[in-house]
């Protein structure tokens, strides 16, 4: 530190020199000269020269001493800091290892989970299609059927000599159909309720005008929502203009559905009867506690395709009315994509699009056998009796005047033409709905068996 301090005291004693440009640059190559050499010695050219102009070799040789030590410093410098990043970077790729390898270890283990938990689903698949297959097995098979197992005679000679086939491959039920509509040939339970289904100009209008007002039944229908009473969060049963007795749900829509279920209308036991359009929405009603037996009116597809045509001209309050089918032939209609193609098949296996095929029709066929007490519009009167004697319904004195009135108000209703079997119109029909021909044929055969029941 003496040292230091008494060579900085030196250097201030000393006088300051100015030096030319071209001493400047004579002493610049020196040293330049000096740092390049591997020896650190100043090149005797640039010496020579410098010295000529009034340089002391000495300070010459001592600036180039110093100039060395300053670029040996500069370049270990730079050496560390190279050193220094290369250890950096060397860091950074060891951390990009570690994590590329914690990332790999989450990935595997997150496809194992997943491999896992594709098991567990497919496990408890494989127990519900177990359970399911055990269940169905389990339930309950029709009694005795009829040794005869050829169709009765119908209008329509060429499909009435159709035979009921069983298929090779058995129809399973939807679980719909198992755990919430009872098997009819089983007792009727208290818990269980009547379930008209509404098959559209099968004369589903005409029962339920029986059922609520010559068997003084309470129906949940629509009508029992309407003046607002549908919105209502507790049901009731009332009494309308028409002396008939209704609780207040909507079943005519799937929202009015949802809120029935919502309010507990089977369990509530309030409604003897419920009659809607949708099987599958309407069956969300019911539980497996609380079950429905269905019954409905099967009519000819094709006369009732052919109601539907002109019911649609005329009828102003359906959301389908469409008066420009008053200018279209029936043929027109049946090539138009306005008319409707298997309706009552496809809302039975709640397939209201795509193609129908023979293992739809076995499955139709299977739920028909089990799940629907059937009847026959062109046997009306023996229809509604088979319903009043297998549901038990009280028949009163008035009953019997009182289908009389509603029959002879259906009858006079009629307000179109029947084609000919032979009309190009009611071939289109019949070959468009060739499934809903085939259940209608088979609800025939069911008719004649059913008679079992009651």
């Amino acid at each position: 530190q003496q040292q230091q301090q008494q060579q900085k005291a030196s250097q201030e004693r000393r006088p300051k020199v100015v030096l030319s440009d071209q001493v400047k640059q004579a002493l610049r190559g020196a040293i330049w000269s000096a740092i390049q050499s591997p020896t650190g010695e100043v090149d005797p050219q640039a010496m020579q020269l410098a010295v000529k102009q009034g340089l002391p070799k000495h300070a010459i040789l001592n600036a180039a001493k110093v100039a060395r030590e300053r670029e040996a410093i500069k370049r270990k410098a730079a050496l560390q800091q190279q050193q220094q990043q290369q250890r950096q970077q060397q860091q950074q790729r060891q951390q990009e290892e570690i994590k590329r390898k914690e990332e790999e270890i989450r990935r595997k283990e997150e496809e194992k989970r997943q491999q896992q938990e594709i098991q567990r689903r497919q496990q408890e698949q494989s127990k519900k299609k177990k359970a399911s297959q055990q269940q169905r097995n389990e339930q309950p098979q029709p009694r005795l059927r009829p040794p005869d197992n050829s169709l009765p005679k119908t209008n329509d000679q060429s499909f009435a000599k159709q035979k009921y086939a069983k298929s090779s491959n058995p129809a399973v039920v939807p679980g719909v159909f198992v755990n919430r509509f009872a098997n009819i040939w089983t007792p009727i339970e208290k818990s269980d309720t009547a379930l008209f289904w509404h098959i559209p100009k099968d004369g589903g209008t005409t029962v339920a005008n029986m059922l609520t007002h010559c068997f003084d039944l309470v129906t949940a229908s629509n009508i029992g929502a309407t003046e607002g009473h549908g919105q209502e969060q507790s049901l009731v049963v009332r009494t309308y203009n028409d002396k008939g007795r209704y609780v207040n749900v909507n079943t005519a829509s799937v929202p009015g559905i949802n809120h029935a279920r919502d309010l507990g209308l089977a369990k509530s036991g309030l409604a003897d009867i419920v009659i809607l359009h949708r099987l599958h929405e309407g069956a969300l009603i019911f539980d497996p506690t609380h079950r429905a037996r269905v019954f409905c009116m099967f009519r000819h597809p094709v006369k009732r395709a052919i109601s539907m045509f002109y019911y649609l001209q005329r009828a102003r309050w359906e959301p389908t009315y469409d008066p420009s089918l008053a200018s279209m032939s029936l043929l027109g209609y049946a090539n138009s994509p306005k008319v409707e193609e298997n309706w009552v098949t496809r809302y039975i296996l709640h397939e209201y699009s795509g193609r129908l095929t023979k293992a739809h029709v076995e499955t139709a066929k299977q739920i028909m056998r089990t799940k629907f007490i059937v009847g026959i519009m062109e046997s009306f009167e023996e229809s509604v009796e088979r319903f009043e004697a297998y549901f038990k319904w009280e028949r009163r004195t008035k009953t019997t005047n009182c289908q009389n009135r509603i029959m002879k108000e259906y009858a006079g209703s009629k307000r179109h033409p029947d084609p000919p079997a032979d009309d190009p119109g009611f071939q289109r029909l019949q070959n468009l709905n060739w499934a809903d021909m085939q259940l209608y044929n088979y609800a025939i055969q069911l008719f004649q068996e059913q008679k079992q029941l009651v």
